[in-house]
């Protein structure tokens, strides 16, 4: 009787085993598919995962204006962790990026001149900047000093930034959800890095939302910069140091990763 018991036991075992391994085989082959399926008020959805949507500033290093402005050496505008163990600069470019086109002056060490600092007065919220320099490091190894490049690309942003108050994840699913069913066609060997430039104007309002760079899909392009501007919710503008609201320019990126 024992031995039937024992028999039974271990049969049922390496059948649940047998079904476990299948099980995870089919998930893993399932969560690797192109697409994922969501259960939604009864009915299957088909959403495109591989696309990108996210919005920020146009560069992911931001400065806000009023510590901009108070610079006296690329040190104070470089990120901190960046300068560490630096001997010293020599060749700092300084410049403003303006419809693909630069503004630069140059100086010959870390401290700002004064073309530098004029050109930064003239830096409003939005703008974007570029702030190269080559500088020497003492080896740790050799101990001998060595000459590198470190460069840095900027968006200038107010004190306060806009917030979108329905939050963020809301804002991208609003995208994600409402801009489905012009993804499902694309082929991603022909997705290209999209963006959509809009203002948040100093009443919380989105105006002079354009499409600055194209998915290759116009379909996909047109769609969501009509949602955008249809977008539901508030935002709290943006506001500068004395509490004052300002305009803020968003990037919105979709299609494939780029910069």
């Amino acid at each position: 009787m024992k031995k039937s018991l024992i028999f039974v036991l271990l049969t049922a075992l390496v059948i649940g085993g047998i079904y476990y391994n299948n099980s995870v085989s089919a998930h893993q082959e399932a969560m690797s598919n192109t697409y994922n399926y969501n259960l939604d008020l009864g009915f299957y959805k088909k959403y495109r995962s591989g696309i990108i949507y996210k919005m920020e500033s146009r560069f992911l290093k931001t400065i806000s204006k009023e510590k901009l402005y108070a610079a006296k050496s690329v040190r104070d505008i470089f990120p901190l962790k960046s300068t560490l163990g630096i001997e010293s600069f020599h060749t700092v470019s300084f410049g403003i990026l303006e419809n693909e086109k630069e503004n630069v002056k140059v100086g010959d060490d870390e401290h700002l001149t004064d073309d530098q600092l004029a050109l930064i007065k003239t830096i409003e919220y939005s703008d974007n900047i570029y702030v190269r320099a080559y500088y020497k490091v003492r080896n740790a190894y050799s101990g001998e000093m060595e000459e590198k490049q470190l460069i840095y690309y900027l968006s200038i942003v107010p004190e306060k930034e806009a917030v979108y108050m329905n939050g963020y994840d809301s804002f991208i699913s609003y995208l994600k959800l409402n801009s489905n069913e012009k993804s499902l066609s694309i082929d991603n060997k022909k997705l290209k890095p999209g963006r959509i430039i809009f203002t948040v104007n100093k009443n919380g309002a989105i105006e002079n939302a354009k499409v600055e760079s194209t998915s290759g899909y116009a379909a996909l392009d047109d769609n969501l910069l009509e949602l955008i501007n249809k977008m539901p919710g508030n935002w709290q503008p943006a506001s500068n140091s004395l509490g004052e609201k300002v305009n803020q320019d968003f990037v919105f990126f979709f299609g494939l990763e780029g910069c």
